[in-house]
Order: structure tokens, then sequence, then C-alpha cells
């Protein structure tokens, strides 16, 4: 692989490398009083992995304690005991070093995506910056959590189905291995077990005279398998998805505040992603007053049927939407924020599917990212965490594939630039 010869390549490689330069430095600079990472790492995850070091994989450790799998704790005792490691620290270098392994992973991913959707560098720089732009990725990097392992294996998943939207042998067991590993990780990642099946189905859909053969069908079967023998065997072990100090995660049917918070944390950082949508659409009035129209429709039915301010008890907070919104509160326009981000991100979301149905091509990204928003709709915590990272990525993707204008492209890079600076250093000054 020659890189001068190959700007797209290059352009990946490098922004690789500079967002390796910012987790070292991040990791060297003086450790911040207090962030999510911090306090997940230190009260959570490192004393289940320090358990297994010590006294080996017997799962007698507090099932309470934290609410997934420990296959994250797993692999990092399993490192330091084959190292002959006694302890781990949450800010050593060596758990950094191993966290560093499912970083790489993630940005080999990355890297992976790119050079098979994009065209030009502008593009690759569209596709990667917004993820990394994300302090839930950098943090979790920094000081482990289960975030990181988790975004690779998602983001593995779809370089797959993006370089082999039709199954393979190969492609069918690294998905398979994807999926019990990313289980392992958050059960909640057992849904992505169907994103082969889905994709197929949905090509067969929107491309009518490609009908999916009975290869390419039983190829997507087996990690739907491996998803469902792993959720059996939590419920063996749990008697449920999660531990039974967790049971206050889950929903009472589906959440719908949920799904509506996606739209509004989509109006709050993906609105940069709105303004080539806009000029899309402005060539089609019609279509525009459509879109614009069915966001206010739902941005006013969803301020006016559901609970949209900020309750812990209830699961809406750990998101700047429901953080913000408690800023406003007792002001005439509390709501009408969170009203105003439903809009914007409705009208993303809106116009996306609007152009995927005028080419009838919906891109594997969407695809994926409908089946993870699905699996967000179980879960009683409305939290940034949980959505964040794939909601950039599948955006990045989704228009680093777009003929945007060179403005619009300068812009999305100048606001995620602006968006990780923000991620870098907010945990030291801002607190919100």
């Amino acid at each position: 692989m020659n890189l001068t010869r190959d700007p797209q390549r290059c352009t990946g490689v490098i922004v690789a490398i500079c967002y390796c330069i910012v987790v070292v430095g991040v990791w060297v600079a003086p450790i911040p009083p207090a962030n999510w990472a911090i306090g997940d790492a230190r009260d959570y995850h490192f004393p289940i992995i320090n358990y297994f070091i010590q006294h080996g994989f017997d799962l007698n450790y507090p099932p309470d304690l934290v609410a997934m799998f420990p296959g994250m704790h797993m692999y990092f005792a399993s490192v330091a005991r084959a190292f002959g490691w006694s302890e781990l620290g949450f800010t050593s270098a060596k758990a950094l070093l191993v966290q560093s392994v499912l970083g790489i992973l993630l940005l080999c991913a990355l890297y992976r995506v790119a050079v098979n959707v994009t065209r030009s560098p502008a593009a690759v720089v569209i596709l990667m910056l917004p993820v990394l732009s994300s302090s839930f990725v950098l943090y979790s990097w920094v000081w482990p959590t289960t975030d990181l392992g988790s975004l690779a294996f998602y983001t593995w998943m779809l370089a797959l189905l993006v370089v082999a939207p039709r199954p393979t042998a190969g492609t069918s067991l690294a998905h398979s291995l994807l999926t019990g590993a990313a289980v392992m990780f958050r059960q909640s990642s057992a849904v992505m077990g169907a994103a082969s099946l889905a994709n197929i189905i949905v090509r067969a859909i929107t491309h009518r005279a490609k009908k999916p053969s009975l290869a390419s069908i039983a190829l997507s079967l087996p990690p739907i398998i491996v998803a469902l023998v792993c959720v059996g065997w939590l419920i063996s072990i749990w008697g449920g998805l999660v531990p039974t100090g967790f049971q206050r995660h889950v929903a009472n049917g589906f959440s719908i505040v949920s799904g509506v918070h996606i739209f509004a944390l989509s109006g709050l950082i993906a609105w940069p992603f709105a303004l080539p949508q806009w000029r899309v659409l402005a060539k089609d009035r019609r279509l525009l007053i459509g879109t614009l129209a069915g966001a206010l429709a739902i941005a006013i039915l969803c301020c006016m049927a559901l609970p949209l301010e900020f309750n812990i008890e209830a699961g809406r907070s750990n998101s700047l939407i429901w953080n913000l919104q408690r800023v406003f509160l007792h002001h005439p326009f509390d709501i009408a924020f969170v009203g105003v981000m439903i809009a914007i991100g409705s009208f993303l979301w809106i116009s996306m599917l609007v152009a995927c149905c005028k080419r009838s091509d919906f891109p594997p990204e969407l695809v994926m990212f409908g089946l993870f928003a699905a699996s967000l709709l179980v879960q009683k915590t409305a939290w940034q965490r949980y959505v964040e990272p794939q909601l950039l990525l599948t955006l990045g993707v989704y228009f680093s594939r777009q003929e945007m204008a060179r403005n619009d492209s300068r812009f999305i890079v100048a606001a995620y630039c602006a968006y990780g600076a923000i991620s870098l250093i907010h945990t030291w000054i801002i607190k919100i």
C-alpha cells in the first residue's frame, strides 16, 4: 500500500495517529477531579478486574456491582494473569495498554469503513471525526470502561456489511465472533446479531430486482444463533438479562422516551448535518415544507404526551438534553428547549429517510443503527453515553457518502473539531 498515492488511506492513517496522540496526551495530563469514566472505572470495573486476577474466573464477584456480563473484566484479567500482574490500577500504564488493543481495533474498523465508502480525503475526515470527537470514546479509552470495546465490535460489524453486503462464510464467522464478544461486553448488543439478516431484507425490499439467495439468508443466521445462545446463558445465570440489582434499568414495556431522546440528542449534537439536508430539500419546496411539518408535529406531540423533564428516578439524567433542561427548569421555556432539539433531530432523520426512499437505497449504517436504537427502547435509562458514539458514527458514515458543497463539508469538520475540543477539556473546566 502506497499511502502517498492514495489520499483517502493516507488521511485515515493521519486521523488515527492524531487521535492516539490525543489519548496519550489526556492520559499524561493531571487527573481531573471526576468524570463518568473515572467513577465507573474506579468504583465498578476495576474491583471486578482485580478480583478475577486474584481469584480466577469463578463468577462469585458481587453480581450487582455492574449491570453487564463481565466480558471486559475477564479480558483485562486474562491479560494480567498471562503477564503475571497481581493487580491493575485504572490509571496505570498497563491498563491503558490493555484498553488500547480495543482502541486500535476501533481505529482499524473506522479505517476499513472509510477506505470502502469515501471518495475524497475530506469525506474520510467527515466519517471519522464526529465519532472520535465524543468524550464517551476518549474517556473510555483513557479510563477503561466497556464503552470502547462495545463501539469497536459495533464498528467492525458495520465494516463487514460495508465490504460484503451479502454474507460469505468468512464474514458470517467474523460477525458471529463479534456478536458473542459484544454481548459479553454489553448484553444489549445481542440485537446486532441480526444486522446481516436485516440488511439482506432491506436490500431485497429496496432493490426488488435483486432477490436474496438462500445461501445469503443461511449465512446470516449463525450470528443470530450466537446471540440467542448468549442471551439464554445470561438468563440462566441471572434469571433475566441484567443482575437483580439493576432491574431498575429495564423499562416496563417499551420506553418511548429513550427513542425521543435519540431525536433530541441528534438535534443538539448532530445539527451541523442538517444543513446539507436543508440545501437538498430546498430544491423541492413541497418536500421541504412536508419534512418541516412532520418534524414540528413530532416535536409537539412528544412535548404534549411524554414526560421530558429531568428525573433521575425515571432514567432521564446523564445527558446534555436532560441536564440543560434542568438548567431551564421552572422557566416557561424549559420543555420548549427539548422540543426544539426534537424538531431539529426529527428533521434530520426524516430528510435522510426521504433521500433513501427516493434513491431506493438504505445503506447498512442506517440499518444497523435502526437495530441499535430498537435495543434502547427496552432500557429505562435514556443516557447520552449509550447512544452518542453510535449516533455520530452512523451520521459520519452516511454523510461521507454524500456529495456536499465544500462550505458544508468545511463547516461540519469545524463543528466537530470544536465538539472534540469541548470533549477534551470539559471535565476539567465545565460542570453541566
